[in-house]
């Protein structure tokens, strides 16, 4: 196993994988959209809102002629806090389902790649963002950052 640093991720996230820029595959590609801002006030539509994420999301789906079987949102939320449990415990107490959801679909195998814009959307806190990125690797599927480039086991 290689192990290969993206500029885009944090110096201290480190992880097993090859980045790359395409998907190939045999079968119709099944693909999550991520969307998530940390504030209200990024979530409007005059800067990389929840829509324009969702937006460039199925744009790539729809090139690399996918399927979006689910669009996962996280609406103004910092996803910063150190304690994992404290923090998917507090989006759901504010009826923020998107980790719940995913994580039902990387158990289900149901989805061949999570998109989201950045690495930052998926999670700040080196609790959070490993966590995703771990078990979405771990289910077989492929990570697309619009801005960084595919993760993928090897």
């Amino acid at each position: 196993m290689t192990v290969l640093r993206h500029p885009n991720l944090s110096k201290r996230l480190l992880h097993p994988c090859l980045w790359n820029t395409r998907i190939s595959t045999t079968k119709p590609l099944r693909a999550v959209i991520w969307s998530a801002v940390s504030s209200e006030e990024q979530a409007r539509d005059d800067k990389i809102s929840l829509a324009e994420q969702e937006r460039l999301g199925r744009e790539w789906a729809a090139a690399q002629g996918g399927t979006v079987i689910a669009h996962l949102s996280v609406p103004g939320h910092p996803r910063s806090e150190a304690d994992l449990i404290d923090s998917l415990d507090e989006l759901r107490r504010n009826g923020v389902s998107a980790y719940d959801d995913l994580r039902a679909l990387w158990k289900a195998r149901a989805f061949d790649v999570l998109w989201a814009y950045s690495h930052s959307r998926l999670g700040r806190a080196r609790t959070i963002l490993p966590h995703v990125i771990d078990n979405v690797i771990k289910s077989g599927a492929t990570i697309y950052l619009n801005h960084g480039g595919m993760l993928h086991p090897q």
